[in-house]
């Protein structure tokens, strides 16, 4: 840009006998400008457009590293409940193991105390 308004800025200062090199080269400057400043407004709406995709992915970005976040809890949880669950079960398996057990000495005592009578 400095550049272009240097040149525009000495072919205003150029003499010419009839104005009119200088005249067309001055226009042949303002549309290179004109140009220049179409280019840049496109290029400044592409990088606008690109930093609201960046926001919104990183948006999703975020809120899929949520819900993985809560997945991952909702997992250790059940995790969890399924350890408890078990440790239950095998307590209940030991207790029965012992209760059948006792119930066969029970049986064994009353039979050789039914034979002793």
């Amino acid at each position: 840009w400095q550049h272009e308004g240097q040149r525009l800025s000495e072919l205003l200062s150029e003499a010419s006998p009839d104005g009119f090199y200088s005249r067309q080269e001055l226009e042949a400057q303002q549309m290179r400008v004109d140009s220049l400043q179409t280019q840049l407004d496109a290029e400044q709406r592409k990088k606008q457009r690109a930093e609201e995709d960046l926001a919104r992915a990183t948006q999703r970005l975020e809120d899929a590293t949520e819900k993985l976040q809560e997945k991952k809890s909702d997992h250790q949880k059940l995790q969890e409940d399924i350890r408890e669950e078990l440790e239950k079960r095998q307590e209940a398996n030991t207790l029965k193991d012992s209760i059948d057990s006792l119930k066969l000495r029970r049986d064994a005592i009353v039979k050789a105390f039914s034979k002793s009578e």
